[in-house]
């Protein structure tokens, strides 16, 4: 008897592997990445500039601070969820954890390479060796926030995130020690809640809104933040915008028991922006977002560099920017800014991490092959 044909069904269809990697990104996350990186470069270019302008005497510029309090209300804590959004994975396995761990180190050395470069251009010695900068530091923070959850990765969200938060709230009511007085550590804590949230974060909470939905409830609330923000006197914007270190000289102006809640409502403000943006910003491709959104590694790690060459007090572009009308100097300054995130997101610039990861993954086979050779006594 003659056998009969299959007929292939719709799922042997399968698409050319080469279509695999564009196919996973997820382009609402680079999209929210793009977006993230484009107001950190021009925050930490030109924060200092802006904020000169806005604190003339004599005149109001409290739009101005409105929406640069808008904007740091969910930058870097944008920029911490989709770190632990992203690296949910590396939890899993402890081989790829100790990739990422070297990887970030590589990246964090890397950083300090360009800073050197920089300082030494800028100050015009090869002798000076740069200062610890908060902004590389991001780069050592992406493990350490994955090995202070690591021992707490079976807890349930439930437990998890509160206790984040918790942490960063009493962080503020110990003036005078260690943990207040160094600006690194207290970034360190003040985002990890934000960490811990997008380790537990599934896409699947923005889709039970329909997309029209979507913009409506995003635009709304940050409409609200933004109300919410002007009727706020300016000591508790400055919350907002020195957030991590604001303990440091906003502790004589309250007791300790507002402490902890003044940092309570920067956080619930920051989660409330963090939302909107995510509901606003497409869900799919946008041209140069999302290229940029992909490639935020290149674009934090080498903005470094021009952030360190703008802030020389001899600069002539910081110096022009100061002596014109602030009109003026917003648009100059989005305009640098967006040439800079331009060709920072441009694929050669990414270049040497290539090859800086490749040492990192060499490095860290190299650790856990010896590792493995190590006699390990069997416990009964």
């Amino acid at each position: 008897m003659p056998k009969k044909r299959r007929r292939p069904t719709p799922a042997a269809k399968t698409q050319p592997l080469r279509k695999a990697p564009a196919d996973l990104r997820m382009p609402r996350y680079d999209n929210v990445r793009g977006l993230v990186m484009y107001i950190v470069i021009l925050s930490n270019m030109f924060l200092g500039t802006l904020m000169a302008h806005s604190e003339e005497p004599g005149k109001d510029y409290a739009l101005l601070y409105i929406l640069l309090c808008f904007g740091e209300s969910f930058s870097m804590q944008l920029f911490v969820f989709c770190a632990g959004y992203f690296g949910r994975r590396y939890l899993e396995q402890p081989e790829r954890m100790v990739h990422r761990l070297f990887d970030c180190t590589a990246m964090f050395l890397f950083a300090r390479i360009l800073a050197f470069v920089a300082q030494a251009i800028a100050y015009g010695s090869l002798f000076r060796f740069p200062y610890f900068l908060s902004m590389d530091f991001y780069m050592l923070a992406m493990g350490l926030w994955l090995l202070a959850v690591y021992p707490f990765r079976k807890l349930p969200p439930w437990v998890l995130i509160p206790a984040a938060f918790v942490l960063g709230c009493l962080l503020i009511i110990l003036p005078g020690t260690w943990v207040q007085t160094n600006l690194i550590f207290k970034k360190f804590l003040f985002l990890l809640p934000f960490f811990a949230v997008g380790l537990f974060w599934k896409d699947e909470y923005l889709d039970i809104l329909s997309p029209y939905n979507q913009k409506v409830v995003g635009s709304t609330g940050a409409i609200a933040v933004l109300l919410f923000l002007s009727r706020l006197p300016q000591t508790y914007r400055a919350e907002f915008v020195y957030s991590e270190e604001s303990s440091a000289f906003l502790t004589s102006d309250f007791v300790l028991w507002q402490r902890p809640l003044l940092r309570l409502g920067v956080y619930a403000v920051s989660v409330l922006s963090c939302l909107c943006v995510l509901l606003l910003l497409p869900r799919g491709r946008v041209p140069l977002l999302t290229a940029a959104g992909g490639r935020t590694l290149q674009i934090y790690v080498f903005h470094i560099f021009f952030v360190l060459l703008y802030n020389v007090r001899s600069n002539p572009l910081k110096t022009a920017l100061l002596n014109i009308p602030l009109g003026w100097a917003v648009v100059c300054a989005l305009g640098i800014t967006f040439v800079v995130w331009a060709v920072l997101s441009l694929k050669p610039v990414g270049i040497p991490l290539l090859y800086t990861k490749k040492a990192s993954d060499w490095a860290a086979n190299a650790c856990i092959a010896l590792w493995k050779r190590l006699p390990h006594r069997k416990t009964a």
